[in-house]
């Protein structure tokens, strides 16, 4: 005769203990996604290059970053060769990184069209007769995802943009949750600006 307790499942038990596996392995597929996740939007003809430089390689004109950096690093230059979305041919989209995470990015439409959303919010005086246009958001943590998950960079929900137009081309700053306050975004518009009028200067 077995010492051994007698082990009673039922399906009841069965169906408990399957639920729970699925909801680990959705956790980790979340916590360890398949492929790595990108901080550019991506789209037929898009690219990622690592210079300010090669971008205006590919697309044979000038692209221009803001002088200060806020201390970050440059990421990448995403360039669009194709029309996608509120991304036309010849759209650029800088990101700057700061301590393994996403800090703003700098979107410029070759277009002095700013998009409709982005002409409300608050109105910053960026240079005499230059405006901008700050949205704010709220932004949950939880939803925020660091490098070891998505494999590129550490990654939040947008919390702020700066839109304005300058010299024919438009421009949306974001910020990376709240890892770029609102002061920054306007701080490296002012110095983008800076940099075209340096660099077109007569």
């Amino acid at each position: 005769m077995s010492l051994m307790p007698a082990i009673r499942i039922n399906g009841r038990t069965v169906l408990l203990g399957l639920a729970a596996l699925g909801l680990i392995l959705l956790f980790f597929r979340w916590l360890y996604p398949a492929s790595p996740i990108s901080p550019f939007f991506q789209a037929p003809g898009f690219m990622r290059v690592l210079s300010v430089e090669e971008a205006q390689t590919v697309l044979g004109r000038r692209i221009f970053a803001p002088k200060n950096l806020l201390g970050c690093q440059m990421y990448g230059v995403g360039v669009y060769t194709d029309s996608t979305g509120e991304r036309p041919k010849g759209s650029t989209e800088i990101i700057l990184q700061k301590n393994g995470w996403r800090f703003a990015s700098i979107l410029a439409r070759p277009s002095d069209a700013l998009p409709k959303t982005a002409l409300t919010g608050e109105k910053i005086l960026l240079k005499e007769g230059v405006n901008g246009f700050l949205q704010t958001n709220d932004v949950a943590p939880a939803l925020c995802m660091p490098m070891m998950q998505t494999r590129t960079i550490g990654l939040c929900p947008i919390g702020a943009t700066l839109a304005f137009e300058y010299k024919g081309v438009s421009y949306l700053l974001s910020a990376d949750g709240t890892r770029a306050t609102a002061g920054e975004l306007v701080a490296l518009a002012k110095s983008l600006i800076s940099s075209i009028d340096e660099a077109t200067a007569p």
